[in-house]
């Protein structure tokens, strides 16, 4: 049995741009703040941004806390908030944030895409697929949100709705190395070597140590 290894979904943390928008934005609910309070919710984003950065997630969550009380209506605090727990495995707190971050904001794609990152690593892969599936939605060219899509369905064994995923996602993007490799492994659990073989002649163009390591599946599995 093939199974698909080292799968590494990427968590974005858009702190600096989310300070941009904060100026204006209806989401921040700062009608009522003062500047001061204002400036030093700021301040704390910024500050978690650095820790962030330096990987100094408690530190982090510890300042984007401090944003999100003075902010509670500002959905990047919260999303923020949500990514740091995620970097400590405090997976439930994560979960919490970012549906917080939905609540107030529901038009982002990338929270979606985080909520479902957080499912798939909790084995929840039904709530994994609901959230990459709203992602998509919102923003059809997502090609990342399709291959979570397919490895969700993967991981529970509904391979055909996997390669559909997957499919989804070579769609969206041509030359997407990781789609292709996962849905010639998933070929290959299916017992479809014509089609896995496919996907490692497209491999040889994009990423030949993978493509290598597809061919060596197909064989052990013939």
């Amino acid at each position: 049995m093939v199974t698909e290894q080292n799968v590494v979904y990427k968590s974005y943390l858009l702190t600096f741009i989310f300070i941009i928008l904060i100026s204006g934005c209806s989401t921040t609910q700062t009608a009522n703040l003062s500047r001061e309070k204002e400036e030093e919710a700021l301040e704390y984003l910024r500050e978690g941004g650095r820790h962030y950065d330096d990987g100094k997630y408690e530190k982090a969550v510890d300042a984007y806390k401090k944003a999100a009380e003075i902010m509670p209506g500002n959905a990047y605090a919260h999303f923020n908030l949500g990514a740091s727990y995620e970097r400590l495995y405090l997976y439930e707190e994560s979960l919490n944030s970012y549906k917080k971050s939905i609540s107030i904001k529901s038009d982002d794609p990338l929270v979606f895409y985080n909520l479902g990152i957080v499912y798939s690593k909790m084995r929840n892969y039904q709530e994994a697929v609901k959230a990459f599936k709203q992602a998509a939605e919102l923003y059809p060219d997502y090609a990342e949100a399709y291959y979570g899509i397919g490895w969700a369905h993967g991981e529970s064994g509904q391979y055909q709705q996997a390669i559909d995923g997957y499919n989804r996602a070579i769609s969206a993007d041509p030359d997407f190395t990781k789609a292709h490799y996962a849905l010639g492994n998933i070929y290959v659990i299916n017992g479809d070597s014509e089609s896995a073989l496919k996907e490692y002649e497209i491999l040889l163009g994009l990423d030949p140590a993978r493509a290598d390591d597809l061919l060596k599946a197909i064989k052990s599995s013939q």
